[in-house]
């Protein structure tokens, strides 16, 4: 060919070289899904560059895509050592003659040794994350400078076009996933009951990330322990073998640490515990509430490599929405128990009052009154006039160590055994050695009761009394304001079997009172921040009685007076009680 035809020849490649370029911007549109821009980004360089055959490695793509000779093959980053050079490096390079680095692998494939080849990079925010590499099986001689600018210009507007094409299918995605965990995160909160919202939770997760097995672990706060678990694609007998332990296998790394991880191959990780033969690579991230982990989500893939860390950001913003339903399908569990707790105390409340004397009984010449205020819980508290076959009362009042549904359980039977030993026994000491074997033998030893119990006539004023570990009694004289203390008695009752009672004999003159009440009333504060004490129950008896309050009004005026008057309020979990008995003036 003469030098003219050659120029021509030359002049005619370039014009089509021109004409590709100019037809770059238009074919590779930034709209294009990536793996499309790649295909046509490879046609193009072939058709620019007249090149034989044609690589692109991209960083997000599994494998490099080949275009030419090399195509029924497939042509890697394995296969081209210059490839992997341009995008450590971030620089183009050229390859001349057969024994360069990687010739021999281009030449298996091209089925000749390329002369040449010219790769240049897919620069984003100065990083290569992709390279277009060219082969030659003959050397473009003069013209390799121009066929350098040309692959430079395709990768210029290559990377534009797959930059753009990657923000835009990132967006898409997001949107997508965002809206996909909205709608995963809505189902899981339409329930209430933990157990459903685990399964929920479990079935969901498959739906944004492709695993064999998934697993969520609940761990409980005190033993940091698995609580709860559900499970998927796991044999659960395997799984008995590789419980979570705090520090212990990947999951318990996670649990201690608070963090997640991705493990690729997990035969190289000594954390790992199998629980699954085929399991080759393992995500998991802590479940958190607030400041603290509550459980550990896990994925396993017989894939080694199968998550990246876009999985796993999308696995821990899953994770947060899981735990908010987790907590909250607790709470409405804990809600649930203590409405149902509630409804039996008041039951048991209800049934405690039905315990108490539902009226004061009638004596010619006396008041015998008493008033209980009970907790916010079922008390210990119990009072009651009992009258006796010879015409005596018997005046009891009693108070069970404990609070709750087991003390009015237990004031219950004490109740029915006072009444039964009333029926036997004709001394308040009496009584009380007979409770006291019967308690002793029936009640852990953690359990006691103390008790008042007074036997009184009203034809004469005389009380004969014991005290069983008991506030003393108190008897106000008619003019006095300090009180005699009646506390004859013993120990309480049910903590030693053997225990022995004594009682005592008092007089009560027309105008005096006795004043029976449990340390719920005097063990609360007065206004000076101090135990009331028994000058305090004394002072407000006085005070009511001054103000003119009929005596059997007094018990009810005196706990409210007590309650407030106080510098705190009165403890929740305590009953207050007070009987009264007034000999009138004859």
């Amino acid at each position: 060919m003469n030098e003219t035809a050659t120029r021509a020849e030359r002049d005619r490649r370039r014009i089509e070289q021109l004409e590709a370029l100019l037809q770059a911007e238009e074919l590779l549109d930034p709209t294009r899904d990536p793996v499309e821009l790649a295909d046509l980004a490879l046609d193009l360089a072939l058709r620019v560059m007249r090149a034989d055959a044609a690589l692109l490695a991209l960083r997000d793509l599994a494998r490099a895509r080949p275009r030419g000779a090399a195509e029924a093959v497939g042509l890697d980053e394995a296969a081209s050592r210059l490839a992997r050079m341009v995008l450590e490096t971030g620089r183009p390079g050229v390859r001349r003659g057969p024994d360069g680095p990687g010739a021999q692998a281009a030449a298996d494939l091209l089925g000749a040794p390329p002369a040449v080849r010219i790769a240049a990079p897919l620069m984003r925010a100065g990083q290569a994350f992709g390279v277009l590499e060219v082969s030659y099986l003959e050397d473009p001689g003069t013209e390799l400078a121009e066929e350098e600018r040309s692959l430079r210009t395709v990768t210029d507007h290559l990377a534009f076009a797959l930059d753009h094409a990657r923000l835009l299918a990132d967006r898409e995605r997001r949107v997508r996933e965002f809206s996909h965990l909205v709608d995963i995160a809505g189902k899981i909160g339409a329930h209430l009951d933990l157990d459903d919202v685990l399964e929920a939770i479990v079935d969901s997760v498959g739906q944004l990330i492709e695993a064999d097995a998934a697993g969520l672990f609940l761990i409980d706060r005190h033993t940091r322990e698995i609580r709860k678990e559900r499970l998927r694609g796991y044999d659960t007998a395997r799984v008995d073998d590789a419980r979570l332990k705090m520090g212990r296998g990947i999951l318990g790394w996670v649990a201690k640490s608070g963090l997640g991880i991705i493990v690729p191959d997990v035969t190289q990780d000594e954390r790992y515990v199998s629980a699954r033969d085929t399991t080759r690579s393992e995500m998991a991230t802590p479940l958190r509430y607030e400041d603290r982990v509550i459980g550990v989500f896990n994925l396993e893939s017989d894939r080694l490599n199968a998550f990246t860390a876009h999985d796993l950001g999308l696995l821990e913003t899953f994770a947060n929405h899981a735990a908010i339903s987790i907590m909250n399908a607790h709470l409405h569990g804990e809600a649930k128990a203590m409405r149902r707790l509630e409804e039996q105390l008041e039951v048991a409340r209800r049934i405690q009052t039905m315990l108490l004397p539902r009226a004061a009984p009638h004596v010619a010449g006396h008041t015998m009154v008493g008033q209980n205020l009970p907790s916010s819980a079922v008390g210990g508290d119990w009072f009651d006039f009992v009258p006796l076959e010879d015409g005596r009362w018997a005046i009891a009042i009693a108070d069970v160590s404990g609070s709750g549904i087991p003390a009015g359980l237990i004031m219950a039977g004490f109740r029915a055994e006072l009444k039964a030993a009333l029926r036997r026994a004709h001394e308040p000491a009496d009584v009380f050695v007979e409770l006291n074997r019967t308690l002793h033998d029936e009640l852990d030893p953690d359990w006691f009761v103390t008790a008042f119990l007074g036997f009184y006539d009203p034809k004469t004023g005389m009380l004969r009394y014991s005290s069983a570990g008991h506030e003393p009694g108190l008897l106000v004289r008619s003019g006095r304001r300090e009180p005699e203390k009646l506390s004859e008695g013993g120990l309480l009752l049910g903590v030693f079997r053997e225990a022995t009672y004594v009682q005592a004999m008092v007089h009560l003159a027309p105008g005096d009172r006795l004043v029976l009440y449990t340390d719920g009333l005097s063990d609360g504060i007065d206004p000076w921040g101090g135990p009331l004490g028994v000058e305090g129950v004394v002072r407000l008896l006085l005070e009511v009685e001054d103000e003119g309050w009929p005596a059997a009004e007094l018990p009810r005026r005196i706990l409210d007076r007590a309650a407030a008057e106080a510098a705190e309020p009165p403890e929740e979990t305590d009953d207050r009680t007070l009987v009264l008995l007034v000999r009138h003036e004859a």
